[in-house]
């Protein structure tokens, strides 16, 4: 008795598997796009392969820098000269497009482009 239920959990753990990672490649049509909903049920269409990601102030800013740095496309702010050091050369080299922080400098233009 204990084998059957034992085995009719690991056919509902592998159906799912399937229905998880499966249903949402045969539901997409697009492979470059993708739909996400907020919740107020808004949708909107992104790329599935996002290149480049900025932040609005720096603690949104340092996460994305910390986890996935090579998809950073700016900074929030300029490094003082004892940061330097610990900044590698082609991260030091983005561009400084402000932020919605403090002093609200941020550029909508400089994020677009």
């Amino acid at each position: 008795m204990i084998e059957k239920i034992k085995k009719i959990n690991i056919i509902i753990f592998i159906v799912s598997l399937f229905l998880i990672f499966v249903n949402p490649v045969l539901g997409n049509k697009d492979d470059t796009q993708r739909i996400i909903k907020d919740m107020l049920g808004r949708e909107i269409e992104i790329a599935k392969n996002i290149t480049r990601v900025i932040g609005t102030s720096p603690t949104t800013t340092l996460p994305i820098y910390m986890m996935t740095p090579e998809k950073l496309g700016a900074w929030n702010f300029d490094f003082r000269e004892d940061e330097l050091p610990f900044i590698p050369e082609k991260y030091r080299s983005l561009p400084v497009i402000g932020g919605w922080f403090g002093k609200q400098d941020g550029n909508y233009e400089k994020f677009i482009t």
